[in-house]
């Protein structure tokens, strides 16, 4: 294992992996997904529930009063993007907000259209988790849509048909709703058709392929669906054609379809069916991942109000706000304001707190979350092991501000403050048995004696019990799995293909370009076009994608101004490759010196495998 092969990208520093008797291990906030916030975006208000409901009761309305014994009624609502321009996402991320249902002067006047589809990687995430929450009706639906100028013809199980769909207006000329999800990775679009199949004029799909048809798509489609709900879910994989060309494209389609057992009851009685397809969509794509539990806390604004929440509790204990200017640069700015640990700033006062706010998700509110102290009432604190620290927060701080706040008549904080637990190097088991998946697939610590310490975790950080080091210390590790690993790049819009411009910053600021080693398909080229929105370039966030090799886009880092340094990047990428597993880190916290942890290590894996190898063999050999 190289000496300095694992980094905290988000942070910036370098650090290594050392055996120390009394290093300490704790759990690490994960930053969230997906999102960003982009200042200047309006938040929505309106809950997805609320803005299907009054949809759903029109289009009831609609349908008895325009008769519908013609045909089946179907109401189905779709996984897509909402974009105005060819490359832009029209809603950009935007933590906190609900829906949007889009109005048709808004449609007219931003130009905006609804691309049905996800991603090919979320496809398959999305069918993993149908398979954890549904039960599949079936096997799967294998069937041809062959599309002519005036008809279509499907040839599936139940043999040649003509499909003729009659769009049901509501609200005067609309069959459908867009709706905006700018918490979420995706946005909904909800239509009713009246289906009515007829006799095919084809007898044989021989027939049909001689005939002068437009395009044609083959559908392979699984239904998941639930006992004790109206909905199921419909997941599509469609490969594309035309007359003409015969290569074909493959996409993904994923649609919620009231039941056809129950469009009859609805009409009769109008019971609500949003509840539990609003409860559907969320299983799939969770609001709060996207939205509210932002695990990690970087925007300045928000770091600020939350400070000054804190102040106002315990005036004399923060000192130091994320808009001061910070040592390190000659302009007297941070390169990394958003990212600076809140509340700590040497050349201020004598009581400096070291911490992050985090998003606690059995709160579901922000706690500022205290790991270090450096000074304290005149005392260099700084110069005390890194467990005496500790210790001094739980005596001394915590108490001092559960007091202020208990004088103030509060049984809750505005902001509680929490202390980071710690374990000892050789008890880092206790720090991963109290990690896992939680419902919405997210890793998380959770605590059982506390519910303060619940949130999403990336991984561990391994602290020396010694003096405060300034600056890099090379002595405390930032240990993440390959999966969770990210890296800030900058970007920059262009206008050929791929469309996106991503480097970092070498040797003094010469730009190196990353581009080739970015995965950009079109529904995340989107996204950042529409979180980038008018400007040219900006810092995004990027993990690594280890189904393609390469790097894919998650948000935009509006707290930074610099891409990660080249050693950043350089360490990273020699992380991943070194592929060092929790398996083997936990082992080697458990050795006494780098050297037993390294040769017992390599000794045992070498025995494992050639045992896995002997037994291989021993079942191969042909029987006597």
């Amino acid at each position: 294992m190289n000496m300095h092969s694992l980094v905290n990208p988000s942070g910036g520093e370098n650090s290594s992996w050392k055996p120390r008797s009394e290093a300490h291990s704790e759990e690490r906030p994960r930053q969230r997904p997906k999102t960003s916030h982009n200042p200047g975006t309006p938040s929505f208000g309106v809950p997805l529930k609320d803005s299907l409901r009054n949809w759903l009761t029109e289009a009831r309305q609609a349908l008895q009063q325009d008769g519908y014994s013609d045909g089946n009624i179907e109401i189905e609502l779709r996984f897509g993007l909402l974009v105005s321009q060819e490359y832009m996402r029209t809603y950009p991320a935007t933590p906190g907000s609900q829906s949007h249902v889009v109005s048709q002067d808004e449609r007219r006047e931003k130009q905006v259209k609804f691309v049905s589809g996800v991603d090919g990687q979320d496809f398959r995430k999305f069918s993993q988790c149908a398979e954890n929450h549904f039960k599949s009706a079936g096997t799967p639906e294998v069937s041809d849509s062959y599309n002519f100028n005036d008809k279509r013809i499907k040839v599936g199980s139940d043999g040649i048909t003509m499909e003729k769909k009659r769009k049901i207006q509501v609200r005067g000329s609309e069959h459908t709703i867009d709706v905006a999800l700018p918490a979420c990775p995706y946005d909904v679009r909800m239509g009713v058709t009246v289906e009515a199949p007829m006799p095919s004029p084809y007898q044989s799909k021989v027939q049909l392929e001689q005939d002068n048809w437009e395009s044609k798509r083959q559908k392979d489609r699984t239904t998941f669906e639930k006992a004790d709900c109206e909905w199921q879910l419909d997941m599509t994989a469609v490969r594309s054609s035309s007359k003409h060309d015969q290569r074909q494209e493959e996409t993904y389609e994923l649609e919620f379809e009231l039941k056809a057992g129950d469009v009859s009851r609805w009409m009769d009685e109008g019971f609500p069916i949003e509840d539990a397809l609003v409860e559907l969509i969320e299983k799939l794509m969770p609001r709060d991942i996207q939205a509210l539990d932002l695990e990690k806390v970087t925007d300045r604004s928000v770091i600020s109000a939350a400070l000054d929440v804190m102040r106002s509790v315990c005036p004399d204990m923060l000192l130091g706000d994320p808009k001061e200017p910070v040592k390190g640069r000659s302009d007297g700015r941070s390169s990394y304001p958003g990212a600076q640990p809140v509340g700590m700033r040497r050349h201020h006062g004598q009581k400096v707190l070291d911490g992050e706010l985090v998003q606690n998700r059995t709160w579901k509110r922000l706690i500022f979350m205290v790991f270090d102290i450096i000074l304290f009432s005149g005392q260099r604190l700084y110069e005390k092991p890194f467990s005496e620290r500790c210790a001094f927060i739980e005596r001394e701080v915590i108490p001092r501000y559960s007091k202020v706040v208990e004088e103030k008549g509060s049984l809750m904080p505005p902001t509680p403050l929490v202390r980071k637990k710690w374990y000892p190097r050789k008890h880092v088991h206790q720090v991963i048995n109290k990690m896992g998946i939680e419902a919405d697939g997210s890793v998380c610590y959770k605590d059982p004696s506390s519910n303060s310490r619940h949130h999403k975790s990336d991984g561990l950080i391994l602290v020396p019990n010694r003096f405060y080091a300034r600056g890099t210390d090379f002595q405390l590790l930032k240990y993440k799995e390959g999966c969770t690993m990210t890296l800030d790049f900058k970007v920059m819009k262009v206008h050929q293909e791929p469309y996106v411009k991503v480097w970092f910053d070498g040797e003094n600021h010469q730009q190196i370009d990353f581009t080739g080693q970015v995965h950009m398909p079109y529904h995340d080229l989107r996204r950042l076009y529409g979180d980038m929105a008018s400007i040219t370039e900006a810092v995004c966030e990027f993990a690594f994608n280890p189904d393609v090799g390469k790097w894919q886009y998650k948000l935009i880092r509006h707290d930074k101004d610099r891409s990660n340094f080249h050693k950043t990047i350089l360490d990273t990428i020699a992380a991943l490759a070194e592929n060092l597993s929790q398996d083997e880190l936990e082992f080697k916290m458990l050795s006494d010196t780098w050297r037993e942890a390294e040769d017992e290590w390599a000794r045992c894996m070498k025995q494992a495998t050639r045992q896995v190898l002997e037994s291989k063999k021993q079942s191969s050999r042909p029987s006597q």
